[in-house]
């Protein structure tokens, strides 16, 4: 009664196991020796870089060009923000909006989507802020 063919601790086609501890240990040369030069020489960059002093210029803390007063004193978070000080941040648009806006911003001579968004922001900020007696 024969139960199929017999498996072999070592399959046809494939090396002896002392030969894959062979092929990794030159695997392991071939990875590492180009690694640890590298990291040597990016060792040496670092130090170099770091012997290199900055400016004086850039050691100096950036003062604002106008002193911003603080909420505490009675005035309003945007008193003292200079008016070429801009800040960035992502609006999530209905994507037919999105797309009418951009049609515009590139039909409309003169203009962009950003132009047009912050012509009416203006204009909506303003009236707002109005509604609350702030001018």
């Amino acid at each position: 009664m024969s139960t199929g063919p017999k498996l072999r601790a070592n399959p046809p086609g494939r090396q002896s196991a002392m030969s894959d501890l062979q092929r990794l240990e030159k695997l392991q040369s071939w990875t590492e020796e180009p690694a640890r030069a590298v990291a040597e020489s990016l060792g040496q960059a670092t130090e170099a870089a770091a012997a290199v002093e900055p400016p004086a210029a850039a050691q100096e803390p950036a003062q604002p060009s106008v002193p911003i007063k603080r909420a505490g004193q009675g005035a309003l978070p945007w008193d003292g923000v200079p008016e070429d000080v801009y800040r960035q941040f992502n609006v999530r648009l209905p994507a037919k909006l999105a797309m009418q806006l951009k049609w515009l911003g590139d039909t409309t001579f003169d203009t962009s989507m950003t132009k047009i968004v912050t012509e009416s922001l203006h204009k909506t900020v303003k009236k707002m802020l109005a509604e609350r007696g702030i001018k």
